[in-house]
């Protein structure tokens, strides 16, 4: 017997990036580590991080993104995912992705910053290492 296939809905602020796909797997940056859904999973609501999203339609075909945080429900075989930003491959510029890596980089290395522009700069590094891994996969 075949199982039931998850229904993937996306959305961010600014779009929706996939509504009622029907998927097979889901892979995303939980807050304590990666989570991995597949068809079935148990109701959950959860914090994201930062990181790459994977989801594998019914045909198996696979697709990565780069996200920043968010927010996960799972309830009753429909996984909606709040992104503050989520971006597939295609739609991530990589030069613009390693200047922001190199301006990260930059800033961490300056001895006078603030606790809050340290974390504000890490967390721009650790988006644009995300970008480039999706890229480069």
């Amino acid at each position: 017997m075949e199982s039931a296939p998850l229904t993937l809905n996306v959305v961010t602020p600014n779009r929706k990036v996939v509504e009622n796909l029907e998927v097979t797997e889901v892979r995303l940056p939980g807050a304590l580590g990666e989570m991995t859904l597949l068809p079935h999973h148990q109701d959950l609501v959860s914090l994201l991080d930062t990181g790459v999203v994977l989801f594998k339609d019914a045909q198996g075909q696979v697709t990565e993104a780069a996200m920043s945080w968010g927010y996960l429900e799972v309830k009753e075989n429909v996984v909606n995912l709040l992104a503050d930003t989520l971006e597939r491959e295609d739609e991530i510029d990589l030069a613009r992705a390693q200047r922001a890596l190199e301006k990260a980089e930059e800033m961490l290395n300056k001895q006078d910053l603030t606790d809050a522009n340290f974390k504000k700069y890490q967390s721009k590094l650790h988006r644009a290492v995300t970008r480039i891994q999706v890229v480069k996969r």
